[in-house]
């Protein structure tokens, strides 16, 4: 490291100076395919670059590193895996995310204007622990999933184990009797959109149920594969709205997240939008 810093002098020197020079014939002679001035370039800028991969790496092995780039300031662990990012500009500002130091999520802050209003947390395995929704910056509905995917909701200090009608669980277990997977991911889903329906009279907890809903197409969609997905909700639906007062109710939930924003998974956090571990089921 000495040796290195002592060197950053030199190299910035040897920039300036070449950065000066007027190249005549004899100066570019070329050796080696490349003349002498642009070797002491490429060497000069190496040390500096060399030099700052150094100083980052230093940095990053003591106090972890940090960067800023469009509005996102982003923390590392030392084995180079991301720690956080934090929007720092723009809608969302505040919103923050945190992972494990295998890059997998650990936690999820997202901000509208300076206002907490969803915080989610996921098992080291990528399943949803839960998920807070607040309104002004107070929680008031919390979705726990035990580690065999039981859906609890709490208000106050008080838990609801949530479960579907037994007529509509029936036909998911009927339907799908050779896929556990399957079974979850349209349970996962039908739940949301049981609660979206019960609770459509209520803003807040409408747009919590909006959210929840949409994860829960996204973990079909990630199942199922597209364009079987379509098909399934298709034929799920119509169980769920089979009176005229359930459908109006889905309506007048729908309505409630007008001006709402959702952010549809990448490729790659898909499988995050199930509230089970798709890893420990064999079909």
């Amino acid at each position: 490291m000495p040796i290195l810093k002592s060197l950053l002098p030199r190299a910035l020197s040897l920039l300036e100076i070449l950065g000066s020079l007027k190249l005549s014939d004899n100066m570019s002679a070329v050796v080696g395919g490349h003349s002498l001035i642009q070797k002491h370039m490429t060497l000069a800028v190496n040390v500096v670059l060399l030099l700052a991969s150094v100083n980052l790496q230093a940095d990053s092995s003591q106090n972890g590193l940090r960067r800023e780039s469009g509005g996102i300031a982003s923390e590392y662990y030392p084995n180079g895996k991301i720690k956080s990012s934090v929007y720092t500009k723009g809608y969302g500002k505040g919103t923050r995310q945190d992972f494990f130091d295998t890059g997998l999520k650990q936690s999820e802050k997202l901000m509208d204007n300076g206002i907490l209003i969803v915080s989610k947390e996921w098992n080291s395995n990528q399943t949803l622990r839960s998920v807070t929704y607040f309104k002004d910056n107070r929680p008031f509905l919390i979705k726990e999933w035990s580690s065999d995917g039981i859906l609890k909701l709490r208000r106050g200090d008080n838990f609801q184990e949530f479960t579907l009608s037994k007529d509509l669980q029936e036909y998911i277990d009927k339907t799908y009797p050779d896929s556990e997977k399957r079974r979850k991911a349209l349970t996962q889903f039908a739940q949301a959109k049981e609660m979206t329906i019960a609770e459509a009279g209520d803003r807040e907890k409408s747009i919590a149920n909006e959210l929840m809903d949409a994860e829960g197409q996204e973990c079909v969609f990630y199942v199922f594969g597209f364009p079987a997905a379509m098909q399934v909700v298709k034929d799920l639906e119509p169980r769920m709205l089979n009176t005229m007062a359930r459908i109006q109710a889905s309506s007048q939930a729908d309505s409630h997240f007008g001006g709402q924003t959702y952010q549809f998974a990448t490729a790659k956090e898909k499988k995050s939008r199930c509230n089970f571990d798709l890893d420990q089921l064999a079909n």
